[in-house]
């Protein structure tokens, strides 16, 4: 018993000739572009924020060069570990205390050189227990992060903490 199913031609035969010449006569070009996208990776990253804790920006530009850290800057950092996010997680915050600067409590209100930042919660969302982040003087090479979004876990928090200046990747800077 014979098969009479009919055989397809293969195309990609044809292809691979006209690719092997492409890109023989073009390899210097396809080695620049390589280049400086490592060029461009290796200095600058996209970062999309998901969670709506920084205003309405969605995406922002960060510079791992750019580590002049201002107040009211916005950095992206590595997060160390711990409560519902991995290590080496990214986030983008706002620079709101700085080395030097008097972080003070009342209740669950923090204020930086007698400034209000914002108030702590006590539950997550999820409802788990929050732990007050620390008050004292910020010491050197740390930052107090912040947004202004209720629910942000950031310096307010225990878990969060003062971020060091090893874990900031570089400035973010919003574009849409």
């Amino acid at each position: 018993m014979t098969s009479r199913i009919a055989k397809i031609p293969r195309r990609g035969h044809a292809l691979a000739p006209m690719m092997a010449e492409h890109f023989g006569r073009w390899w210097w070009a396809w080695a620049l572009i390589l280049i400086a996208g490592v060029q461009v990776g290796s200095r600058w990253a996209l970062h999309a924020n998901l969670s709506h804790s920084i205003e309405e920006v969605n995406v922002f530009l960060v510079s791992k060069t750019d580590r002049q850290i201002a107040r009211d800057s916005l950095v992206e950092f590595l997060w160390p570990g711990g409560g519902p996010y991995p290590a080496g997680a990214r986030f983008i915050k706002q620079i709101k205390g700085m080395p030097g600067d008097m972080v003070t409590s009342q209740g669950r209100d923090y204020f930086i050189n007698g400034v209000y930042v914002g108030t702590a919660k006590s539950s997550s969302a999820r409802g788990e227990v929050l732990e007050m982040g620390p008050t004292g003087r910020i010491p050197a090479g740390r930052f107090f992060v912040w947004t202004p979004h209720p629910d942000s876990l950031d310096s307010r928090y225990a878990l969060t903490g003062w971020v060091n200046f090893g874990q900031i990747v570089g400035t973010a800077r919003k574009l849409f």
